[in-house]
């Protein structure tokens, strides 16, 4: 009888130790720096060349504060760190249907976020830092580049190009990350792109980016926004202890000809 009882509380034991640790075998929502690189257009002699010879330290930082940050991720938080909402602009009349069927995609895989498509008559009654600036641009686009800093400094949360179709769900970016965007596949130097930005409200990053913009011209503005966003990135990560990541460029718009070939850890794709 003892031994019966011995033997039933080890069993026990045992199933017990199965039930707990099954709930925590979680999907792995991001893959290592480097194989997101290589994925897109690097081979692994090209990312030696960059992390070695050029650019070392601004690649040494982008690799750092990805590793840190979301590697290896693999369970989702009850609470995010930047607001679950999803910002679009639109100045230019109509909404055409690619636009709409782009936006689908966001609020399909989004079902409990805010989303808010900003258009022209809506921006007039916005407060701007840089209204002035603002209105002197003439080109819908450069316009378009100016209002996603002010509004992600308010609001805080997700700008979103509209040309982007949503793949899977932002949610662990949003529980993990103080902010964050995509890298361009640019050879030399990381740089990063402001088609796709997210940020807490009056993120340092985002403050500094509408401060830089005060000193541009309103005819050089659309060709220097990346650079903004870039310069701004790396001056704020070097003495900030945010959570800032700079994605690689699968993530959201990987080169691929078919939804078959879409990367598993893709969040969206150009269409």
């Amino acid at each position: 009888m003892k031994y019966k009882r011995l033997y039933l509380l080890v069993v026990l034991l045992l199933v017990g130790s199965f039930l707990l640790q099954k709930p925590f075998k979680t999907t792995t929502y991001f893959i290592p720096f480097d194989e997101a690189q290589i994925l897109d257009a690097f081979t692994p002699r090209d990312l030696i060349h960059f992390y070695q010879k050029l650019c070392r330290k601004k690649w040494r930082t982008v690799h750092r504060q990805y590793r840190r940050t979301i590697a290896g991720k693999q369970k989702r938080h009850k609470k995010e760190r930047i607001p679950k909402m999803i910002h679009q602009i639109w100045l230019e009349g109509p909404i055409p249907e690619w636009v709409k069927k782009n936006r689908e995609s966001w609020e399909k895989h989004h079902p409990n976020w805010e989303y808010h498509l900003w258009t022209k008559e809506e921006i007039e009654f916005l407060f701007l830092q840089n209204r002035t600036l603002y209105d002197a641009l003439s080109c819908p686009k450069a316009k378009a580049e100016l209002l996603r800093f002010e509004i992600l400094y308010q609001f805080g949360g997700v700008f979103i190009e509209n040309t982007l179709e949503c793949v899977k769900s932002l949610d662990i970016l949003h529980e993990n990350c103080d902010f964050y965007s995509c890298l361009t596949d640019a050879i030399r130097s990381p740089e990063l792109s402001s088609r796709v930005i997210a940020a807490t409200p009056r993120h340092p990053i985002v403050s500094k980016c509408i401060q830089k913009i005060r000193n541009k011209s309103p005819e050089n503005w659309l060709k220097v926004s990346c650079k903004v966003l870039t310069d701004s990135f790396f001056k704020v990560t070097k003495s900030d202890s945010h959570r800032n990541v700079a994605l690689p460029a699968t993530y959201f718009y990987p080169r691929c000809k078919s939804a078959e070939k879409i990367p598993s850890h893709a969040f969206a794709l150009e269409n």
